[in-house]
């Protein structure tokens, strides 16, 4: 009989899942998260990494030992059968009653974990809503003498990508209890010890487009001081965030002056 995950075990689950849909979202079934820990589901739950999803449209039949994969039907109205399966592999069983509690389902998405990340990092998330995309951004993370823009991988092992490096989610994130627990300061060392020249920081054309956006944002919510909250969102002055705004984005194709 195989023994109950600890919380890190179900950590590394998730991880794994998500890493082998490269980017798309997946499904946790009512019955695997109730076999979990409790502070495990309620930690992913809390954190935004796990969100309620549709139903299940059908699920494992528990009538015999045969365990088919039948769709359910669902019946409101009859206080004595809120859902069941009707069986045509027997002649001795018509229907069997499954609880409605049983086809409840959370998804858990990329999209979820990276603004959780932001969340734990005390950043400003800086992906866009519905991303599914293999990279995702999460924010600009700054350290004691350095900047860089975290990314996060989600299509095979599950990675942070931030100033050059790679680290293994796993590696710097660990679920204790109900509680996440982000090495936030071997992070910031990753910050403040760049590999290559560009030190993964994030372009101007790149920096631009974001702040555009999160413009666009503000705007749309009828915030009329949208100029300050974005600066203030990002760390800088208002006279800075028009600088960056009026300057255009690099061109490969613009020729330098005297050409």
């Amino acid at each position: 009989m195989r023994t109950r995950l600890s919380p890190d075990e179900v950590l590394a689950e998730v991880l794994a899942r998500l890493g082998a849909a490269q980017g798309t979202p997946i499904l946790i079934t009512h019955q695997e998260l109730s076999a979990w820990p409790e502070e495990a589901a309620q930690a992913l739950q809390t954190s935004g990494i796990l969100i309620q999803a549709e139903p299940a449209a059908s699920v494992v039949c528990p009538g015999c030992e045969q365990a088919c994969v039948m769709p359910v039907h669902v019946r409101s109205g009859d206080p004595g059968l809120d859902a069941f399966i009707i069986c045509e592999e027997r002649s001795d069983t018509n229907r069997v009653g499954i609880p409605v509690a049983c086809l409840e389902q959370w998804q858990a998405s990329g999209e979820g974990l990276a603004r959780a990340l932001a969340q734990w990092l005390s950043i400003p998330y800086a992906g866009r809503p519905g991303d599914e995309s293999s990279t995702l951004a999460v924010g600009l993370l700054r350290g004691g003498r350095h900047s860089s823009h975290v990314q996060l991988q989600t299509a095979g092992k599950i990675a942070l990508l931030l100033a050059g490096h790679s680290v293994p989610l796993i590696e710097v994130l660990r679920l204790e209890g109900s509680r996440f627990k982000l090495d936030h300061r071997a992070l910031l060392g990753l910050v403040d010890g760049p590999v290559g020249p560009a030190g993964g920081a994030e372009s101007r054309a790149a920096r631009r487009s974001r702040l555009m956006r999160w413009i666009a944002e503000e705007k749309a919510k009828g915030n009329k001081a949208f100029h300050k909250t974005v600066a203030n969102r990002e760390g800088i002055k208002s006279q800075r965030l028009r600088q960056i705004l009026d300057k255009e984005p690099e061109s490969a194709g613009k020729p330098k002056k005297g050409q």
